[in-house]
């Protein structure tokens, strides 16, 4: 059998030296075999970030939806309000212009019933001015 050292090396030394030949030959293609692997965690790496980029942006696609819906549904409420209360105040209108009418059909028979319907009158523009204010 051939041998690594020389008759003038001893054991120990010759051991050494397998071991460094053995290990630099074994990290050598450890070297190469992380190389690959290192380059395969790299494009892992690199998916792994073009989905978080694409998972933030539909989150900003989705917060700008909401907030669009959040504004119409502000809008409508508006709308529905200034509606609601131009309808409310139209109807309030309405019935103190019909309690005046039905003041001023009274027929008075005396002073005394003329003046009670002229304090209806009077009351029912108060009623009205109160409920405006």
């Amino acid at each position: 059998a051939k041998h690594l050292w020389s008759d003038n090396m001893s054991a120990e030394v010759a051991t050494q030296a397998y071991l460094k030949a053995f290990w630099g030959k074994v990290r050598q293609g450890q070297v190469k075999q992380n190389c690959g692997k290192i380059n395969a965690n790299r494009k892992i790496i690199y998916s792994l970030e073009d989905e978080v980029s694409n998972n933030k942006f539909s989150a900003y696609e989705y917060r700008s939806i909401i907030q669009e819906n959040r504004d119409m549904l502000i809008k409508n409420y508006d709308a529905a309000f200034e509606g609601n209360r131009h309808l409310a105040n139209l109807d309030t209108e309405k019935i103190f212009s019909d309690r005046a009418a039905m003041l001023a059909e009274l027929n008075a028979r005396d002073q005394v019933q003329d003046n009670f319907k002229r304090s209806l009158r009077n009351k029912a523009n108060i009623d009205l001015l109160d409920h405006k204010s």
